[in-house]
């Protein structure tokens, strides 16, 4: 959305994580979006 937002022409100055809730039925969709979309989320390895 950062990125979206200053290509709207938007001052995006600061970035602020949100927590994140991994289970075993989430996981592979977290990494999907971690890895296709960009998204910034904080997994374990």
């Amino acid at each position: 959305k950062a990125r979206q937002l200053a290509a709207l022409g938007t001052e995006v100055t600061e970035r602020v994580p949100t927590g994140v809730h991994v289970s075993d039925a989430n996981v592979r969709y977290l990494r999907a979006k971690v890895e296709h979309t960009g998204h910034t989320l904080a997994l374990p390895a």
